[in-house]
């Protein structure tokens, strides 16, 4: 049986989730540190066929773990929890 990763709350389904997560990105859009990491990611993307100094690239990855942080704190503040693997896909 497949398997993903996904939001999950009880009492609540896939498309429960769906529909919290919609007004999340909508609120990290109009967030102030999201639009910056997202045009400071963005420079760094332009030159991804250039050569890359480390630091760019250690910075990538602490931008791309920040907007990962910002999404999932939107998520579990309106109740849900992520769930890794072993739950089967609906």
């Amino acid at each position: 049986m497949p398997t993903r990763q996904y939001w999950r709350k009880a009492g609540t389904s896939k498309a429960d989730a769906d529909r919290v997560r919609q007004p999340c990105s909508q609120e990290m859009r109009n967030d102030a540190e999201y639009a910056g990491l997202l045009k400071e990611g963005a420079v760094i993307t332009k030159v991804w066929h250039a050569e890359r100094t480390a630091a760019q690239k250690k910075r990538y990855r602490e931008i791309n773990a920040r907007l990962g942080q910002l999404y999932d704190a939107c998520m579990i503040g309106n109740g849900f929890e992520f769930v890794r693997r072993g739950f089967p896909v609906e």
